[in-house]
């Protein structure tokens, strides 16, 4: 299975009989055990395509539904899930102390971080300078301000709603990734 992203470069994987092989890419030549994963995370990012990050030892691999080349996005759910689904459950037959997550995670949610970010760190300095500058009553400000830190906390809260949560992926449906 080959996987592009935007900027970088390609990278084929394969299942080997004892581990995830990488054919082409950086890591050319070297297998990755099936035992020495120790945690999985399947997500559907914000364009609905899958993604699938691997933590092997302290490496990092992440797998897309899709490869991009140049201006052109090739959509491989068909055979990406089948990949995908195949090497969870090897995953599981070499090492059940692997932990299985479905839910986007927190990197992956640079948005709603970067919103946290806005009303809480960004925004109160500048109602605070414009309250001056305007010479707005004390309880305008303080409302104001509590708007921003309710909003900030409303945003940090949804997004660890849809945080990563535990699945077992012995109980996956046959055709599809958990969601």
């Amino acid at each position: 299975m080959s996987f592009r992203f935007l900027f970088g470069r390609k990278r084929t994987y394969r299942l080997g009989t004892t581990g995830l092989e990488s054919v082409e890419g950086p890591h050319k030549g070297c297998v990755f055990n099936f035992s020495d994963f120790d945690r999985v995370v399947v997500w559907r990012n914000h364009f609905g395509w899958l993604q699938c990050q691997l933590r092997h030892k302290k490496r990092s691999i992440l797998l897309h539904s899709y490869s991009i080349e140049g201006v052109s996005i090739e959509h491989r759910t068909a055979s990406y899930v089948p990949f995908v689904r195949e090497l969870i459950l090897r995953i599981v037959a070499a090492n059940p102390r692997a932990r299985f997550m479905v839910g986007a995670p927190w990197w992956a949610g640079a948005h709603p971080l970067g919103s946290v970010v806005v009303f809480a760190v960004i925004m109160p300095p500048i109602v605070f300078a414009i309250a001056i500058a305007d010479q707005w009553p004390a309880a305008k400000l303080t409302g104001a301000v509590a708007l921003n830190v309710v909003s900030a906390l409303g945003v940090y809260l949804f997004f660890r709603l849809v945080g990563p949560r535990p699945f077992d992926p012995r109980s996956m449906h046959p055709d599809k990734l958990p969601e």
